[in-house]
């Protein structure tokens, strides 16, 4: 039987989705939770590699299991005492033996939040890239920036340790900027994304938007500010 989940965690204290042998993850910390519960090694699969620090709100992964007890619409629940407070499991269900989180996804949708107040907000700190002068960024500079990355191309110049061997060209769907309040908020949609591309995407509009016009990205912007929002099959 095959179980999809839909997961949310902060992701601040873990070293990225995908299973290290020296700091924890959260595939690590839900493969132990669904081990212990089933008492059998239970490996999953998740839709987005998430980079150490970086959150979730709106995760798939799934996992195949022969026993049919508990029963699967009681996981969120079960799993919520088994799990640590940074992870839920938001739902649970039964699909086809074909499903698969990460293969058959066909766009991913991540958010980067940017405070834009003069005085930093220690409730949102963890969540969002406190720029004190992002308020005076040209957004019509930067959306015209962002316009060039839509489309097929080959991001590797966003990309960090790229495997040789390993295509880099991604379709992006659509790149979104506005402000909500004292943020700045730009959503990515595409249909995969390179190790910490998004970030140095951002980091790149960030300086655009501030009168510069580098060629490339110089630096990442901080993991915390990004979350990713939405998988679409």
């Amino acid at each position: 039987m095959r179980v999809r989940l839909d997961l949310a965690y902060v992701g601040t204290r873990y070293a990225g989705w995908q299973r290290q042998s020296r700091a924890p993850s959260v595939q690590q910390t839900l493969e132990l939770a669904l081990s212990r519960l089933y008492n059998r090694r239970i490996t999953i699969a998740g839709a987005g590699r998430t980079d150490a620090g970086v959150h979730a709100a709106g995760q798939v992964a799934h996992f195949d299991v022969e026993s049919a007890r508990p029963a699967v619409k009681d996981l969120p629940w079960i799993l919520s005492r088994m799990l640590p407070p940074d992870i839920a499991v938001l739902r649970a269900r039964k699909v086809s033996p074909v499903f698969h989180a990460r293969r058959r996804a066909t766009w991913r949708t991540y958010q980067y939040r940017i405070l834009t107040s003069k005085i930093p907000d220690p409730f949102r700190g963890p969540y969002v890239w406190h720029v004190p002068w992002a308020d005076k960024l040209d957004l019509v500079r930067m959306r015209r920036a962002a316009r060039g990355w839509l489309g097929t191309k080959d991001f590797a110049a966003f990309a960090i340790c790229v495997p040789k061997g390993r295509r880099t060209r991604r379709h992006m769907r659509k790149i979104v900027l506005r402000r909500a309040g004292d943020e700045l908020r730009l959503t990515f949609v595409a249909d995969s994304f390179l190790h910490r591309m998004i970030r140095r995407m951002v980091a790149l509009l960030v300086a655009v938007g501030g009168g510069k016009a580098p060629r490339r990205p110089d630096f990442t912007a901080p993991p915390g500010g990004l979350c990713l929002t939405r998988v679409q099959y």
